[in-house]
């Protein structure tokens, strides 16, 4: 991010996507909005190479038929996909992931504009915008999506950021990630699953290991791709006025591995979000005067 977005802000920046494919230059004046749709994709490998197959979700049945690669574009025009990706060995199909491909660009716009800053693992400036499951942005900024969709008096793709947010409100994964993201902070918890849902980019986090005392920025939440009870929080350490960026970059471990439950007390993570800190402001003083 850069400085003139933290001035902005008053501050003196397997779950991985699948690449996103390239995009035709003329893409957004061909572009025709076609709605939303849902579709899996089948990869596989023989001794001629990788292959991919994809089809409507409600026509699957494993093993897919083939698909010729006309078939395959006509998905290209859809303003909105969910991309349900398995591998095939043999005859039989492996879910590997889940991606939200946004792909009219104006909808990509939009949405740049909406988000603005995101973790420094997630390209936003692609077209289209692939988002891996859980949607991380999705629930970030949920509250805005809903109040765009919700009012109807906006003209420019509200059509289309209706489809995002009918999106957000029916799908299964996040409408279970919501529902245990609910039941678990009213009770000052957080579990392994949704622990990405208390850093957004740019939170203030406060270190909360019996060190001396410092407040991150958060940069990017990712959990450990060979531990699945591990999480990784990056963050840029602020200065002594807790407002303008030091020069320490720190990234920091959150383990569940102990947690029989797979859940802990907000108050217990080496990291607290600034909103669950109780001592935030006394931490910030004697951050202040050892400077």
């Amino acid at each position: 991010m850069s400085l003139e977005r933290y001035q902005a802000r008053g501050i003196c920046v397997s779950s991985d996507s699948t690449p996103s494919p390239p995009t035709n230059p003329d893409d957004g004046v061909q572009f025709k909005h076609k709605g939303f749709k849902d579709v899996t994709v089948i990869k596989s490998r023989s001794v001629f190479g990788a292959d991919e197959e994809m089809g409507p979700t409600s026509e699957y049945l494993p093993p897919a038929p083939k698909k010729k690669e006309r078939a395959l574009r006509k998905f290209d025009r859809y303003s909105v996909i969910v991309r349900r990706i398995f591998t095939r060995h043999g005859d039989r199909d492996m879910l590997v992931g889940t991606e939200l491909c946004i792909q009219a660009p104006s909808l990509c716009k939009y949405f740049r504009g909406l988000v603005g800053d995101t973790h420094e693992s997630f390209d936003i400036s692609s077209t289209p915008i692939v988002m891996p499951a859980p949607f991380y942005e999705l629930f970030y900024w949920r509250k805005d999506l809903a109040a765009y969709a919700e009012n109807e008096t906006h003209q420019e793709n509200h059509a289309d950021v209706k489809l995002l947010y009918d999106f957000f409100r029916t799908d299964r994964l996040t409408i279970d990630n919501m529902a245990t993201y609910d039941s678990m902070i009213v009770q000052g918890k957080i579990n392994v699953e949704t622990l990405w849902t208390l850093y957004p980019p740019n939170k203030r986090l406060f270190l909360n290991t019996g060190e001396a005392s410092e407040c991150w920025l958060c940069r990017d939440v990712q959990r450990d791709p060979k531990n699945p009870l591990v999480w990784w929080v990056t963050g840029v350490q602020l200065g002594v006025n807790v407002r303008e960026l030091g020069l320490t970059r720190r990234k920091h471990p959150i383990s569940f591995a102990r947690k029989i439950d797979g859940s802990m007390d907000i108050s217990e993570l080496p990291l607290v979000p600034e909103d669950y800190f109780d001592r935030a402001e006394q931490v910030k003083e004697e951050i202040g005067k050892r400077g």
